[in-house]
């Protein structure tokens, strides 16, 4: 199933999940109305991954070329893993609310967002990432989704 346009992201955000809410919530120990904010923000960037992957579709000279889970996105990265956990729930989502299944692909970004030693081009799909959810989402998101994180 493929969908001709882009799933609107107010309908996406209506999809809820109990079972991978509270999962999240107790691995993590947080709160439940953090753990739905989390669940949110990656209800958001599923939407992302797909918004983006038409345009590429559409014009494969768009910037970035991928989008990249990076370090302070590090809990939507973990909200995720646990709704891959539930996979029926899962595809059940992907298909009916994007129209396909997102694959989730381990990438280095998580880990080396941090180091001192990156190279140009690691910066500028930075600078394009940062860009791009901020045209598509908003400043609020991208301010939380990159927040300094207290250790």
């Amino acid at each position: 199933m493929s969908f001709k346009r882009l799933p609107n992201l107010s309908e996406i955000l209506q999809y809820k999940n109990v079972k991978v809410i509270r999962t999240f919530q107790k691995l993590h120990k947080i709160d439940n109305s953090e753990a739905e904010l989390i669940f949110e923000d990656m209800l958001r960037w599923l939407w992302l991954c797909k918004m983006h992957d038409s345009k590429l579709k559409k014009n494969p000279n768009i910037t970035p070329t991928k989008l990249d889970l990076y370090s302070p996105m590090k809990e939507i990265d973990e909200m995720w893993h646990s709704f891959i956990l539930y996979t029926k729930d899962y595809e059940f989502f992907c298909k009916k609310y994007l129209g396909t299944f997102i694959h989730h692909e381990p990438n280095i970004s998580i880990s080396d967002f941090d180091t001192v030693e990156k190279n140009v081009v690691d910066v500028q799909t930075l600078m394009e990432t940062l860009h791009f959810i901020l045209e598509n989402l908003g400043d609020l998101v991208l301010i939380r989704w990159f927040r300094k994180h207290e250790t």
